[in-house]
């Protein structure tokens, strides 16, 4: 695979940074994760606005052009793309620790990876999450840092046979998933978790409530608390890789999934995604 490291696209198996980077010591840094459809890359402009407004947010500055870096995606994508879709972490970090290096200015790279594709029988059937009360901080900021609790409760969930995990507050209120926007059907109306700084507005996030309301189905952004789980009808996850995912059990709560309103929206997001590759194929 082809990289972006040290201000070169590289090609490695293994790309490595320094030891004494303040992404590593101290998790001081910020990340976001772009996919491709065929060579092409999705919401590419909304990805780099995001980051660029997180960084300035964690007082990190971007050392390239959100254009600069775009041209990069690019390139990366040209030299990596064999017949799968492509997925991009950019990551930004505060540098080398002056302690033990004396090499200024923040860290930037860009590692690419084959799209991860989950089982068909997720999409068919839905999966299981389970609920936790360990909050992360700075989620809103999408933070290396803040990926230790939720990480640590990733990882239980799976030991108990769940494919991911719920995150709620010290209140009850529903936050969201490992690294999934949530969303659920409840009398009809499409609801998700109003954002704030516990919640991470992500890019597919917008783009659901974005087609939902074209359509003219009911939304609403609101908290939503745990108790009202039995009342839901439907359930569903969104993020880069995992597109729209049907949730079939909340703990011991089991939902039918897909259900009616997850299917239409799943439609519509595979038809936004073929018109996207049409208008972005070259004529």
């Amino acid at each position: 695979m082809f990289h972006y490291l040290e201000g070169k696209i590289i090609k490695t198996k293994e790309p490595k940074i320094s030891a004494f980077d303040l992404g590593f010591l101290r998790g001081y840094g910020i990340f976001d994760y772009i996919r491709t459809y065929g060579p092409f890359p999705f919401l590419l402009k909304e990805h780099l606005s995001s980051f660029s407004k997180r960084a300035k947010l964690s007082g990190l500055k971007i050392p390239l052009s959100l254009s600069k870096i775009k041209k990069i995606i690019f390139e990366l994508s040209k030299k990596n793309y064999q017949g799968k879709d492509l997925g991009f972490r950019i990551i930004l970090t505060a540098g080398p620790d002056a302690i033990y290096s004396q090499k200024k200015g923040n860290s930037f790279l860009i590692l690419t990876n084959n799209i991860q594709e989950y089982p068909l029988s997720f999409y068919q059937k839905g999966i299981k999450i389970i609920s936790s009360s360990k909050e992360r901080s700075t989620a809103s900021l999408k933070c290396l840092s803040s990926y230790f609790i939720s990480f640590r409760e990733y990882l239980r969930a799976q030991k108990k046979n769940f494919n991911d995990v719920l995150f709620l507050d010290k209140d009850k209120k529903i936050l969201e998933c490992f690294t999934s926007n949530f969303f659920a059907v409840k009398n009809k109306e499409l609801i998700t978790p109003k954002i704030n700084e516990k919640i991470f507005a992500g890019t597919t996030r917008n783009l659901v409530l974005k087609i939902a309301k074209e359509n003219n189905l009911k939304v609403k952004e609101k908290n939503i608390f745990f108790n009202e789980i039995k009342n839901f009808s439907e359930a569903f996850l969104t993020s880069t890789s995992k597109e729209i995912m049907p949730v079939s059990q909340i703990d011991r709560f089991k939902l039918k999934a897909p259900g009616p309103l997850t299917l239409f929206l799943m439609k519509l997001f595979r038809n936004y995604v073929g018109k996207f590759k049409i208008s972005a194929s070259p004529r």
